[in-house]
């Protein structure tokens, strides 16, 4: 996708929330995090999981580049925009049932850390076979431990060492996106890279070879 109509469709979402209150702000960080994923999501059709306040969702939208616009949580975030043209419907990524359809892309970002190791299996099960494409994956990367809020409801409950992540995604690929304090890292799997093993490249390299 056009890098500028990526940027400025994540800003044009993310001014939905600063015209309903002047207040709200979306650090840098975060704002790079979704242009960075909006630019690497394929094909027409796309699901976010941990859809929470909708930016990522609302700017796939406005970017009028998707046939199919769906956003999955546990339960909608008081503070959430979600335009009525967006599908959206409340599961957990742990639910049996949690495939109703398959997506060209399946974008999970901030999520996968607040499930427990026990789940694991049947997540990525759910996560792979939710996509006919491409499946994008963020966490924080290398987490100090005790991870954030681990001992409370909806704190990290994994952290994400390179080790972990190749054996996670044996065939993906990844980089590291800097900011602030703990860094994120992208997980990309795709059957077209035909990656024998999980790749950590430079964040231009994985933008070359992923918005191709």
């Amino acid at each position: 996708m056009d890098s500028q109509l990526v940027s400025d469709s994540v800003d044009e979402s993310i001014k939905l929330f600063t015209n309903r209150d002047a207040e709200y702000v979306v650090q840098e960080p975060d704002s790079r995090r979704m242009k960075t994923c909006l630019q690497i999501t394929k094909g027409s059709s796309v699901l976010d999981i941990g859809t929470h306040h909708g930016i990522f969702v609302n700017a796939a939208l406005i970017s009028n580049q998707f046939e199919v616009i769906e956003g999955v949580d546990l339960k909608r975030s008081p503070n959430a925009i979600i335009d009525e043209k967006i599908d959206y419907r409340y599961c957990s990524i742990t639910d049996f049932d949690f495939v109703t359809k398959q997506f060209d892309t399946v974008v999970c970002m901030e999520v996968i850390e607040h499930v427990e190791s026990q789940y694991n299996s049947i997540m990525l099960e759910n996560l792979r076979k939710s996509t006919t494409k491409r499946l994008i994956v963020t966490v924080p990367f290398n987490e100090p431990e005790p991870v954030w809020w681990h001992d409370k409801p909806g704190g990290h409950r994994q952290k994400f060492t390179l080790e972990q992540l190749g054996q996670l995604f044996p065939q993906g690929i990844a980089t590291i996106e800097p900011r602030w304090g703990v860094e994120w890292i992208f997980v990309v799997e795709d059957e077209t890279l035909g990656n024998e093993y999980f790749q950590l490249v430079t964040k231009s390299k994985f933008m070359e070879i992923l918005s191709t």
